[in-house]
């Protein structure tokens, strides 16, 4: 049983790279790649493009499940609000009937984008990113502190 656990994550992590580094590679293609500058050539290496993919991959591993989570389901969503607006269209170019899509998608998009701006954090208070700060805060001084600025006699 151990064995195919491990089987799984390992081909799960393999295809997620591979995917990964493909759509890398494929945002900064051009046509002739032999002509290309030099920083889409670099862009387009393999060995580089799967580094950056796993680095991107590790730092949201550092971040968290819990800030993860909440990304990943908010992207499912949206990917099936963007499935039924291309059906939509699909059917209108078509011409057939697609109002029997709007409702859904109306809801998808509603649901998704409350869920990603209300994403709770670690407190449990709602916010619009789901992701920590970059930057600490300021500490709190507590009331009557002095700053650094003042000293006792001034």
């Amino acid at each position: 049983m151990t064995m195919c656990v491990s089987a799984l994550a390992l081909t799960s992590l393999d295809a997620v790279a591979r995917i990964g580094r493909m759509s890398f590679q494929e945002l900064f293609s051009v046509d002739d790649m032999e002509h290309a500058e030099g920083w889409r050539k670099l862009f387009c290496n393999v060995y580089f493009s799967t580094f950056v993919t796993l680095a991107f991959g590790f730092i949201l591993t550092q971040i968290g499940y819990a800030n993860i989570w909440p990304l990943f389901g908010s992207a499912n969503q949206l990917l099936s609000a963007l499935v039924l607006a291309t059906l939509c269209v699909f059917l209108k170019v078509t011409g057939r009937n697609n109002k029997m899509l709007f409702p859904p998608l109306v809801i998808m998009l509603c649901v998704t984008f409350t869920a990603s701006g209300a994403a709770p954090d670690c407190n449990g208070q709602g916010h619009l990113c789901t992701l920590p700060p970059l930057l600490p805060s300021p500490p709190v001084r507590p009331p009557g502190a002095l700053s650094s600025s003042q000293t006792a006699c001034s």
